[in-house]
């Protein structure tokens, strides 16, 4: 005799089956959260970061110190990290965007002693040109526009 599962037994499942899909399937979206503490930039700041992406991060920072940012749109947001960085605004801008094509402008007329920054290639790992060869003087050259 063969066992017979009717449509009944199917529904009584499908709640059960819901179920585990759900504890077992990983979570999908994970809340950015970006603390940022230290009143004065140019000394002392702390950014606490979770699952945050890097954009998330700068625009953080953006709206607490009133520095420019170019460039967030080449930030894949879908990279997310859980960092801790400590020191001034300047050297915390240098370590967050560490592997990346950045540029930071000074400025002593800011607050911060940040006036902008820049992404120019958000690839991680991108390399950049060693100081005083022959390309980087081209490019450097290039850029100057003058």
């Amino acid at each position: 005799m063969r066992p017979r599962f009717g449509l009944a037994m199917t529904f009584w499942n499908l709640p059960r089956f819901a179920l585990a899909l759900a504890l077992l399937a990983p979570a999908t979206a994970a809340v950015a959260d970006v603390a940022i503490t230290g009143d004065d930039p140019r000394q002392s700041v702390t950014v606490t970061a979770e699952n945050a992406d890097v954009a998330s991060v700068l625009e953080a920072l953006s709206s607490k110190y009133g520095l420019e940012v170019e460039g967030l749109q080449l930030i894949n947001r879908a990279e997310t990290q859980t960092i801790t960085l400590t020191g001034d605004l300047y050297k915390v801008l240098g370590r967050l965007l560490r592997n990346r094509n950045h540029v930071i402008v000074r400025s002593s007329k800011s607050p911060s002693g940040v006036a902008k920054v820049m992404i120019l290639n958000a690839s991680v790992g991108a390399k950049s040109l060693p100081a005083g060869s022959p390309a980087a003087d081209k490019a450097a050259d290039g850029a100057g526009g003058e």
